[in-house]
């Protein structure tokens, strides 16, 4: 049988040659920033990983199409956007041109914080304030405000977020006005957060004269490792976050799933302050297609460190705890949607109200761009998911003449880097009236409670929402290629196959019918 390669082979492949990077780095590490040298090094893989993971797997893809052996021959060196990579001993080299982008990358993120600290306190004070980072857009403002996302963090299950004194919100379009005065949003947190911070000169002066400094610790980090070049960022903001922390003006951070591959150094050196990441999603797990015989895992998360994660299941927590980095913890608080589910009705029609939610595909070009081999969300997967969700549905119109509705939910709203030709047919079927179109800032809570059965495109997260407002879901894949590895949840069953979920379909619509109307056979015995 001939291998069809997808992402979990490439992730093995990386993490081998990553493992070897990681012994070979250990003598050339030392402290800097406030961090022991182990912290260092836990961090500079997870930058390495960053920087080389997309790079490799858009090589195997390449030897893929060119029909070259998948891997590349044992013992090469890994070229990879200017890092070289041998894949004997694991050493790992620099061009000279990524040296120099990394020391203007500095540059103009030194320069950023003077600007910061020239500016410190030029905005009324207002206190200690949690700053939080990777919540998208399109969750903070719903409508013309953000009641919806202010109301969640300040009675949701998220601690950090419910208790905070305030939250600065990192957001990059301000669209929309404000409903509580504990939230503010800016483009930089910690730009917002020292402007409202009050120094004393002598402090003032002292945070100055390190961040002149630094510049000079920086190329002598470089000089003792150079592969330390590639913490630019690190380096060039941390006087200011030591300075605003001594200050007792960050009371939490809180990063989201959105930065699982980017915790910089301030963020795990010695601190009063605790870091959190909440996940909004739990689609995280690689696929495993039934003609694998191993599992694997995104390197990524080996390398994450914060303090708590904040998680959807049980199941999930125990995945990341096995996995994911450095002393950690983990709390279970339900589905993460940014909003709190308002009042709840159930369908109590005869009409079968079907709710899907797919992944709209990205295009393969970007796919791979993103480190994703033989995405399964591609636009033939999507094509073919919906294809036969809707001929399921029409098999189940010709049973009793029942009334079948469809109503589609997207992930998110279009992007330049989807796919037209879902588009396109999603856009057809709309007309046509065979699907009903949600939009995408949709209350899910209420779109899920309001169905009878959920179809989900594995492993996408919905599927945890129904199973907690107990609607039954299928996690269907048209392609019958995959090997299940979803968390059992109560009300959540697989279909591979249109045969298996037009029976699954089927089986749901007469549990239905008999809580409705009872066994008809019944009452003609009575």
């Amino acid at each position: 049988m001939v291998t069809k390669h997808h992402s979990i082979h490439a992730y093995a492949a990386f993490d081998a040659r990553i493992s070897k990077v990681e012994r070979w780095i250990v003598p050339q590490i030392h402290p800097v920033l406030g961090c022991d040298a182990g912290t260092v090094r836990h961090r500079l893989i997870q930058r390495l990983i960053e920087l080389t993971l997309a790079p490799f797997v858009s090589q195997l893809a390449q030897h893929l199409r060119q029909n070259e052996p998948f891997l590349h021959p044992e013992g090469a060196c890994l070229n990879l956007n200017g890092i070289t990579i041998n894949t004997q001993s694991g050493k790992v080299t620099l061009t000279a041109l990524l040296l120099m982008r990394a020391c203007i990358d500095f540059g103009a993120h030194w320069l950023h914080a003077l600007y910061s600290i020239l500016f410190i306190g030029t905005c009324a004070p207002r206190g200690k304030a949690t700053l939080v980072f990777g919540v998208g857009g399109e969750s903070l403002f719903y409508g013309d405000d953000d009641q919806r996302f202010a109301e969640y963090c300040a009675k949701g299950p998220i601690g950090p977020l419910s208790s905070a004194s305030r939250l600065i919100v990192q957001d990059l379009t301000h669209k929309g006005s404000y409903s509580d005065a504990r939230l503010s949003y800016a483009r930089h947190p910690f730009v917002q957060l020292a402007r409202e911070t009050r120094l004393s000169w002598p402090e003032r002066l002292s945070l100055l004269g390190r961040h002149l400094i630094i510049p000079a610790r920086y190329v002598w980090g470089i000089v003792r490792c150079r592969h330390l070049a590639l913490l630019s960022r690190d380096y060039a903001v941390a006087p200011l976050l030591a300075a605003l922390d001594r200050a007792g003006q960050i009371e939490a951070i809180v990063f989201t799933n959105s930065n699982y591959s980017i915790q910089p150094l301030w963020a795990r050196a010695p601190r009063t302050y605790a870091t959190h990441m909440v996940w909004y999603s739990q689609n995280v797990i690689p696929f495993v297609m039934k003609a694998d015989d191993f599992a694997a895992d995104l390197p990524n998360y080996r390398y994450m460190q914060v303090d708590t994660h904040w998680v959807w299941t049980e199941g999930f927590r125990r995945y990341l705890l096995e996995r994911g980095g450095r002393l950690q913890c983990a709390e279970v608080v339900g589905p993460v949607m940014w909003y709190l589910p308002g009042t709840l009705g159930k369908n109590v029609t005869a009409s079968f109200n079907v709710a899907v939610f797919d992944v709209t595909p990205i295009s393969d070009a970007y796919a791979e761009s993103i480190g994703l081999l033989g995405n399964y969300y591609c636009p033939s997967t999507a094509i073919g998911f919906l294809e036969d969700v809707l001929k399921a549905t029409a098999v189940l119109r010709g049973l009793d003449a029942v009334e079948c509705k469809v109503n589609l939910k997207h992930k998110r709203q279009y992007s330049p880097t989807h796919d037209r030709r879902y588009i396109e047919l999603v856009a057809s079927r709309s007309e046509d009236g065979q699907v009903k179109l949600a939009p995408f800032n949709t209350d899910i809570y209420k779109f899920v409670a309001e169905s009878d059965v959920v179809v989900v495109i594995p492993n996408s997260s919905p599927a945890c929402i129904a199973s907690a407002l107990g609607i039954p879901c299928i996690y269907f894949d048209p392609t019958e290629e995959m090997r299940p590895n979803f968390e059992p949840a109560q009300g959540v069953s697989f279909a591979s196959g249109v045969a298996a979920l037009t029976e699954q379909l089927a089986n749901t619509y007469k549990a239905k019918r008999l809580r409705m109307f009872g066994n008809p056979n019944e009452a003609e015995m009575q």
